[in-house]
Parts: structure tokens; sequence; C-alpha cells
């Protein structure tokens, strides 16, 4: 199914389990996008989230602001096309770090959230689980 990810065309509570692979910070609202996945996963079911994320040491996270300047560059050397990798580091830039993206998960409705930071925090895999009813956190 195509369909805009912010307005599923999904029966509530429909799926077990969502996974996103590099694709929230793609979304103009990730509130509205939360919701929607937050509506059609079934009590009990889980939201899995692996994303770019913000690196956790400074020394690492100026690296990584240096390499980011060079992805343009790089992906018009290797694919003739600049744009698209000018925007992966402006959408990974303006994308929420870890733990807004856990109060925005959270915010959402879901319950036992956490993260794991994958390459001190370039990567980071977001997890949250839709309560059942009359269960809290």
């Amino acid at each position: 199914v195509q369909a805009d990810g912010e307005q599923l065309p999904f029966p509530d509570n429909y799926f077990n389990a969502v996974t996103i692979g590099f694709g929230l910070r793609n979304f103009t609202s990730k509130e509205k996008a939360l919701a929607a996945l937050h509506r059609v996963i079934k009590p009990g079911g889980k939201l899995v989230i692996l994303e770019f994320s913000k690196p956790q040491n400074s020394l690492l996270l100026s690296t990584y602001k240096v390499f980011n300047q060079l992805w343009p560059k790089l992906g018009k050397a290797v694919t003739g096309e600049e744009e698209s990798y000018r925007y992966l580091v402006e959408s990974i830039a303006v994308h929420p770090g870890q733990q807004e993206l856990e109060d925005m998960i959270s915010t959402a409705g879901f319950t036992r959230v956490r993260h794991e930071n994958i390459l001190n925090g370039i990567v980071a895999i977001h997890e949250g689980v839709k309560p059942r009813t009359g269960q809290s956190s």
C-alpha cells in the first residue's frame, strides 16, 4: 500500500507491530505520523524506529558535522547527483535527538519508550509499546 503515513488507511488496532527504517525524519509532522501509528497498532503491540540521530561524543559530533558537509559532493562524484545527498544531510540535522524523539513517542501514547544508540548515537533504535486498556507505563 502506498499511502500518506500521517493518515494511514488501516483500521484501528490492526497491526501487532510497526517498524520504520530511516523514514520518520521525512515526515512533515512527526507528531501526526506517530499518532497515526499509535492508532493502527494493537494494544500490547510495538513500534520500532531505526533512524539517524545525534552522536553523543562531542569529538565524534564535530567529525560527523564535517563529514556531513562532504556527503553532497561525494554523492555528486559517485552518482552525478547532489541534491538528494544535500536533503539527506539537512533532514538528519533537523531530526529530533534521542530524548526529544522519546518524548514525542510518549506523547503519542506509547509506554515503555526507550532508545538504544548505535555507533555512539549516529543511529538509534527507538521502541515503544501501545498500552493495553487500563495499563499504565
